[in-house]
């Protein structure tokens, strides 16, 4: 596995080759759901790019882009802002990996992420390793570790 910063510029390309097999993210969990994968693909983007200290992170596989994350300091807290991992790669195994990348190069003693609240099963990924921390508007926020 090969881990590496996205630039700016090519956010659109990462999340657009990921969220495109994923019709279940685009018509029921994401956002912006039911408004079509530009839609989608648009409001991550300009998320992602609008928050500060942000950074979007890529793991490949085989030369293979197979998931993202992200890192964001907030008042002083580390989170893990936005993440995806290819329908391919949703295994045991592949999923602990992604874990221990997520746990290396976030280095971070407390770590936080929050998911839109319609997000079912984002938020069972995360209870499986965290437990709610909050709720703010529509967003659940959760204590990684």
């Amino acid at each position: 596995m090969e881990v590496n910063i996205v630039d700016k510029s090519e956010y659109r390309n990462v999340i657009s080759d990921l969220f495109s097999e994923d019709e279940l993210l685009i018509s029921k969990y994401h956002v912006n759901f039911g408004k079509g994968l530009e839609s989608c693909i648009d409001r991550t983007e300009s998320d992602f790019k609008s928050f500060d200290s942000f950074k979007l992170y890529s793991i490949k596989n085989n030369n293979e882009i197979v998931a993202f994350f992200g890192k964001q300091i907030v008042a002083g807290n580390t989170f893990m802002t936005g993440f995806f991992i290819k329908l391919s790669h949703r295994t045991k195994d592949f999923i602990l990996n992604f874990w221990n990348i997520v746990k290396e190069t976030i280095k971070a003693e407390t770590l936080y992420s929050c998911v839109f609240e319609n997000n079912l099963r984002a938020i069972d990924f995360l209870s499986k390793k965290g437990s709610i921390f909050g709720k703010q508007n529509n967003i659940v926020i959760f204590k990684i570790y």
